[in-house]
């Protein structure tokens, strides 16, 4: 009988060929890497006594399992984690998240206190940082997106800070129509204030100002000075087609700008200065080099006829110089 006690105790070999020294050190490695006992003792058909007591004669006890366990426990809830959510989380009990908090000398309620203390502190923060900027301009709109709120909290965060949200509102539009006024695009002033271009027409449209009859006269006196210059060249006698290509305008344009302008884009000069202004700017553009048919083109004439030209003014330049003499 002691010899068969000494047989077993010397490691006699199991079916599966392991000897219950390898298995034992098999079972502590698997518990220790986190599997369950139970599971355990039934792939190798054990109690689960029997496994506890394996563990516990390889130096794994309850404690030691759970002891990373509840450092991560304790290191949450001083984070400012509930202690029910950290409970479900792990799926213990709340009195079992708050024993072990109490055991690691840390009181779950102080740290409750704390906790609401901090997010109390971030919101005073985060209020001072919405007045700032209501007072600032921007939108109850664009701050409730970016804070996650709703525009009526916005709204009372600025009136408990003392600003009066109409009486932004009031700056805020003033200041949109006198920049529409000074001729900024209702589209740049839109990204400046975080609007559509549909609000800030709105706003001007309550504030008596029409957006597109200012843009039409920003339009007329962005191109006046072009207009003047093309009824100018029209009176020396440049051809509408001509200036339509030069200006990028289509003919019908040129013509309706000199129609405003109470001249005929068409026809012979016949006034003397008129003829006099003509020639003497297509002297001077010879002069600079353009080709005789290129300045026919441009007046409406033949190029003989503009070598006829430079011919006289050299001529009667010629003349003027021996009547000095």
């Amino acid at each position: 009988m002691g010899c068969r006690c000494a047989d077993r105790t010397a490691g006699e070999a199991r079916e599966d060929g392991m000897t219950r020294k390898e298995r034992n050190a098999e079972i502590i490695r698997r518990v220790q890497a986190g599997e369950n006992k139970a599971d355990l003792a039934d792939e190798f058909g054990l109690s689960e006594g029997t496994v506890t007591g394996i563990c516990y004669a390889g130096g794994i006890t309850g404690k030691e399992k759970h002891r990373e366990r509840n450092r991560q426990i304790v290191e949450r809830v001083q984070k400012g984690e509930s202690t029910h959510a950290v409970a479900a989380e792990f799926e213990l009990g709340q009195p079992a998240v708050a024993h072990i908090c109490r055991q690691a000398g840390i009181n779950s309620r102080n740290e409750r206190k704390k906790r609401e203390e901090r997010q109390a502190q971030e919101r005073r923060e985060r209020n001072r940082q919405i007045a700032e900027r209501i007072s600032a301009g921007e939108t109850l709109a664009g701050l409730a997106r970016e804070f996650g709120l709703t525009r009526e909290r916005v709204r009372q965060i600025g009136r408990n800070a003392g600003i009066s949200v109409r009486a932004m509102k009031r700056e805020r539009n003033a200041e949109i129509v006198e920049r529409i006024r000074a001729g900024e695009t209702t589209a740049a002033v839109a990204r400046k204030f975080g609007l559509s271009t549909n609000h800030v027409t709105h706003i001007c449209r309550q504030s008596g100002t029409s957006v597109h009859a200012m843009s039409r006269e920003r339009e007329r006196s962005k191109h006046r000075e072009r207009d003047q210059e093309i009824v100018r060249r029209v009176k020396i006698g440049e051809t509408q087609a001509a200036l339509a290509r030069e200006f990028g305008l289509p003919p019908h344009r040129v013509s309706r700008i000199c129609r405003e302008a109470g001249i005929r884009p068409r026809g012979r000069l016949n006034d003397k200065k008129q003829l006099q202004a003509r020639n003497a700017e297509i002297v001077r553009r010879v002069k600079e080099g353009d080709p005789l048919a290129a300045v026919a083109k441009r007046f409406g004439l033949k190029p003989p006829y503009v070598d006829f030209i430079c011919r006289e003014a050299a001529n009667r330049k010629k003349r003027q110089a021996r009547q000095s003499k």
